[in-house]
């Protein structure tokens, strides 16, 4: 069973905000590090997986972005509440076009 994440990068450049929505993978989590790194020194980074996900998932995610926090980007990680990973993607994106959005 494969598991989505969803990531928001909010860089502070005026560039917008970043939506991702992909399938958790070491290679999706070291994309998302590289979006971040470029938006550089404090920038917000949000990635949240499924509510079912376990805390060894968790762990996993925040093993693979620890040297965010080392360049001065504020990281969290966490559960999305009770919808659906995809319904969230929406609405992030949703309330990302309010502004710019890269996608």
């Amino acid at each position: 069973m494969s598991l989505e994440f969803v990531a928001q990068i909010e860089g502070i450049h005026g560039r917008g905000t970043l939506a991702l929505v992909d399938e958790l993978t070491p290679y999706a989590m070291e994309t998302v590090s590289d979006y971040a790194l470029y938006e550089g020194h404090g920038t917000r980074v949000t990635v949240t997986v499924p509510p079912g996900a376990s805390d060894a998932v968790l762990a996993w995610v925040r093993e693979r972005l620890v040297r965010l926090g080392t360049h001065g980007l504020d990281v969290s990680i966490g559960r999305e509440e009770a919808e659906s990973v995809a319904a969230a993607a929406a609405r992030k994106l949703s309330r990302a076009s309010q502004g710019t959005a890269l996608c």
